[in-house]
């Protein structure tokens, strides 16, 4: 018998709130269905600040009285300690996981649940693995997050392994997001799960408008390009006037991510990756994002000898230059992977804000979901078209889910609030969807386009990805894979589709040349049954190495 002899000093220390009308009936279903302990997957579909946070919480305490325990999981370590400071407000017996604890610590916090000491577990992608005992519930939060794939091996998707793992103990699993991914959404439709809706925010019910900014008519009336519009700067001077915080949303890190000979078009690339090197001016060094090579910056082009090199384009460095220049009298904080490499950065960063101590918040993607500042009112998404612009089927849907995510960080207070998104293509649908508020109207367009070319979630997809030191090695191999399983498809009539083989998007990284193929079927049997008749041409070698992806996030 597990030891659950605390059972009643965990569920609460704190009072639970009032749940709203819509929260009341989410929750009663959701009741209604963990007091028969079964295994079942609910898609908790509630906008931004609508309290889905709560819900779980009361869900957790629903599952510890009925003596069974519980795991919540995020999708970034940024994201934990707001959580944890919350449901340690209710609940004494919590573990933490997840891969930035130093090892001592790790280890404690794994003993704990393995010894019964811990009723709910809190962590990133890995915490899914816990040795929790009697699992009742596991709480996917931003579920449609591309970090719950473990991109390298053992690869997998948290999402399944949890719903595998809830059909071993009969638990519930409950997916919470303001956009789902549309495989959850598609699965919902299909009856697979439960779906529930919460519409409505809390606090101030009227959602912050979202105006559209259309960068190539700022470009004309400028007459040059400057990443911060006149409409974004003219609603700053308003915000910041009145004592209110700013987060300015940018998904690229760095100063400059090209560095450019105007002469000659030359473009420094890292030796060892297929890729523009980025300029970081605080180091004064060019790096490389995929492999973290890095290099002294060029004076003069390296082809034509010419001293006419520019730092092209720009990143999250760059946009604090331009704001600390223009706003002087305002305390700037930035949160990236170049900053937030301390132990604790995150929370240190994020206290601070909230305490006032910043007005302006600059950041990537770490700073798009799960923040609840109330004296946020204004949110800038500096381009819209980072995400866009990827060649990567996924690339409108992480748009539109970017824009909706990063506009609930603001008008969460009474104070209402306004976000401003800017873009080169304005007209995309991912954008105008997002403005408007409509998930659903972008779901029905967006598997439109899903169901004609037959992607996920109406079909399966798996990538093999060769790599090798010499790009005709590469090459070759997938080249006689592809032969083999358009031999196989052939004579066994099945309708597996083979897109491939070509280079991969990003053809090097690290010395290691890339090439894939795509395969694509109905169902995933298809792609299993061609994998294992060709699994001993994707042994590893001396020359060639293949990596097999099932389902994959990335297609770069």
């Amino acid at each position: 018998m597990d030891d659950l002899s605390t059972i009643n000093n965990t569920a609460t220390l704190q009072q639970h709130l009032t749940l709203t009308p819509d929260q009341q009936n989410a929750f009663d279903t959701i009741s209604k269905i963990i007091s028969e302990p079964k295994n079942s997957v609910i898609l908790l579909h509630g906008i931004t600040g609508s309290g889905k946070t709560e819900i779980y919480i009361q869900t957790i305490a629903k599952v510890i009285e009925q003596g069974r325990r519980a795991i919540f999981l995020v999708p970034e370590i940024s994201l934990t300690s707001q959580t944890i400071q919350r449901i340690k407000a209710r609940f004494s017996r919590v573990a933490v996981l997840h891969s930035h604890l130093l090892g001592t610590y790790h280890y404690s916090q794994w003993n704990d649940i393995k010894e019964n000491k811990a009723d709910i577990v809190i962590g990133a992608r890995s915490a899914i693995f816990a040795p929790l005992k009697n699992i009742g519930l596991i709480i996917i939060d931003e579920e449609h997050e591309n970090t719950y794939k473990q991109e390298t091996s053992p690869r997998y998707h948290t999402r399944d392994v949890a719903i595998m793992r809830a059909a071993c103990e009969n638990a519930m699993v409950l997916l919470g997001t303001a956009t789902p991914s549309l495989e959850a959404y598609h699965n919902a439709i299909a009856g697979n799960y439960q779906k529930l809706v919460l519409p409505s925010r809390i606090v101030n019910p009227k959602l912050p408008p979202i105006d559209i900014v259309d960068m190539s008519e700022e470009v004309h009336k400028r007459r040059g390009y400057n990443y911060i519009s006149q409409r974004l700067e003219y609603y700053m001077n308003q915000v910041l006037a009145r004592r209110e915080q700013v987060i300015l949303f940018l998904n690229r890190r760095g100063f400059a991510p090209y560095v450019h000979c105007r002469r000659c078009g030359f473009v420094l690339k890292c030796p060892r990756c297929d890729i523009p090197m980025t300029f970081h001016k605080k180091l004064n060094k060019v790096l490389c994002h995929y492999c973290n090579a890095e290099a002294a910056p060029v004076e003069s082009c390296p082809e034509c000898l010419a001293n006419n090199v520019y730092f092209r384009g720009f990143g999250t460095e760059k946009v604090e230059d331009e704001i600390s220049a223009r706003f002087p009298n305002y305390k700037i904080v930035r949160m990236d992977s170049d900053t937030m490499r301390v132990r604790n950065a995150h929370e240190k960063a994020l206290t601070a804000f909230e305490r006032g101590e910043f007005q302006i918040l600059i950041g990537t993607q770490m700073i798009a979901k799960g923040l609840d500042f109330p004296n946020v009112t204004l949110v800038g998404v500096i381009s819209a078209d980072t995400l866009l612009n990827l060649p990567d089927f996924r690339s409108s849907e992480r748009t539109f889910q970017l824009i909706s995510q990063v506009a609930g960080r603001t008008g969460r207070g009474m104070k209402g609030g306004r976000v401003v998104v800017q873009s080169f293509n304005p007209r995309h649908y991912s954008i105008t969807f997002a403005a408007a508020y409509d998930y659903d109207g972008f779901a029905k367009k967006e598997l439109e386009y899903r169901k004609q070319l037959n992607y996920p979630p109406f079909g399966k997809l798996s990538r093999i990805v060769f790599r090798s030191k010499k790009e005709d090695n590469a090459k070759e191999k997938s080249c006689t894979v592809a032969e083999k399983l358009k031999e196989i498809t052939k004579t066994n009539g099945q309708s597996l589709e083979i897109l491939g083989p070509s280079p991969a998007p990003v053809n090097k990284i690290n010395n290691m040349f890339r090439w894939h193929i795509l395969l694509k079927a109905n169902n995933h049997d298809v792609i299993h049954h061609a994998l294992q008749l060709i699994s001993d041409m994707l042994k590893p070698s001396k020359s060639v190495q293949a990596i097999v992806d099932v389902d994959p996030y990335m297609m770069l």
